[in-house]
């Protein structure tokens, strides 16, 4: 039974005289900007929304102190998910463009 060095050698071989083709893919760098757009464009679109809802939340809490907490804590977590999803869009922005 042949060993594993058998198998990497007749491989190399293979893959040196080119009878392996290895396929090529057409993903450039505006094709990932693209899609790294739309998605935290998503991201961002949810947060706003989680905002909107949070502040609707207090408004109809009608005083109530424990909805109130309840829709500030939908206010602020939304918010730091707003920030995060711009750094995170800023930041893969710039190492894209720096590629």
């Amino acid at each position: 039974m042949p060993n594993m060095t058998y198998f990497l050698i007749k491989f190399s071989a293979l893959i040196g005289e080119g009878d392996i083709k290895v396929p090529k893919n057409n993903v450039t760098n505006d094709t990932i900007t693209n899609i790294l757009k739309l998605a935290f464009g998503v991201f961002a679109a949810i947060a706003v929304l989680m905002i909107s809802i949070g502040a609707l939340k207090m408004i109809m809490s009608k005083g109530n102190p424990q909805e109130v907490a309840k829709a500030r804590e939908t206010v602020i977590y939304a918010a730091v998910g707003l920030v995060i999803s711009l750094s995170a869009f800023t930041i893969v922005s710039f190492v894209v463009g720096s590629v």
